[in-house]
């Protein structure tokens, strides 16, 4: 046995050395003729790999897809889903800025500020805070509104 002489005769004597190379060799003997083998480990790798690609794909489409709407220049290709989107689309295509105000709500909303104007959006009713209080306007008087100069 070539291998025995790699290692010296004081290792060779350990008790614990001893029983680990005899496990070793059992595990070689009883291998068919390879390393061991799980059952299975095959197809699950080609599974695995196969999943890994899909979301790959996937990601890849949904990169492009983003890319595709953003480079095209029009907000318009994107459907609002909700009425303050809409707002928010529109505040947009008329050059208006509409941010949040920090700390700030009314009837629970958050107030934003658009334009020269403060505003909340319930549903789908506009208020706008005007003359001290605040009242419902439709999207196009919130938009004139929000382009008056300020007095």
């Amino acid at each position: 046995m070539g291998w025995k002489r790699m290692f010296s005769d004081r290792l060779l004597a350990d008790t614990v050395i001893k029983e680990n190379f005899n496990q070793a060799l059992e595990i070689i003997v009883t291998s068919p003729g390879r390393a061991a083998y799980q059952p299975g480990a095959h197809e699950n790798i080609a599974y695995l790999y196969k999943t890994e690609k899909q979301r790959e794909m996937e990601a890849t489409k949904k990169a492009t897809d983003y890319k595709a709407i953003m480079s095209s220049g029009s907000s318009s290709t994107v459907v609002p889903s909700s009425f303050r989107e809409m707002v928010m689309k529109r505040a947009e295509e008329t050059g208006i800025i509409m941010l949040p105000i920090p700390n700030k709500s009314q009837e629970g909303k958050p107030v934003y500020k658009f334009g020269n104007v403060q505003i909340y959006i319930d549903k789908t009713v506009l208020f706008v805070f005007e003359d001290g209080r605040w009242a419902p306007k439709s999207l196009n008087r919130l938009i004139e509104l929000a382009t008056l100069p300020v007095t």
